[in-house]
């Protein structure tokens, strides 16, 4: 069964309260501006997601409730401590867990842990994954053995759309 993967970085972030945990920064002005940004394309193209889970990180989860809230998503967006600075191998473990009925998958995270798992799951190696960008991969197999797959779509905000 084909299923789809989108990964998407979290919008630009702010360094203004440097007393923040990393984990607590929130997103700027341009995160802000960009994320629904982002999500008014993906429902420009008909995107929608049966799951969409995020790094807890409050400009990953900020990010996903933007998305959400532009592309219709209603359900309760999943946050996963694993998605926070993921290596390939944290990846891979998240999406194991996903329920196999899920076609369409939608993952929220940081670099560089996202581009080096978009290269794992396409053979590609982007020229770059600046924040806010996405890719949507079409993959075989399962959420636990997932197949290598195919870039659908690769967008960011400076890319014109």
């Amino acid at each position: 069964m084909k299923r789809t993967l989108l990964l998407m970085r979290h919008a630009k972030s702010s360094w203004k309260d440097l007393s923040l945990k990393d984990t607590q920064r929130p997103l700027n002005k341009r995160g802000r501006h960009d994320a629904p940004k982002m999500g008014g394309r993906l429902k420009k193209e008909g995107y929608c997601c049966d799951c969409m889970i995020s790094s807890p990180a409050t400009r990953a989860y900020e990010t996903a409730k933007a998305v959400a809230e532009a592309i219709g998503y209603k359900k309760k967006i999943l946050r996963d401590e694993g998605l926070y600075m993921a290596d390939i191998e944290d990846f891979l473990k998240v999406i194991a867990g996903v329920d196999e009925g899920v076609r369409h998958l939608m993952l929220v995270s940081h670099n560089p842990g996202i581009e080096a798992f978009f290269s794992h799951l396409t053979g590609e190696r982007p020229d770059k994954f600046p924040t806010a960008a996405y890719a949507l991969i079409e993959i075989s197999g399962t959420w636990s053995d997932p197949k290598p797959g195919r870039v659908l779509r690769f967008d960011y905000p400076k890319s014109g759309g």
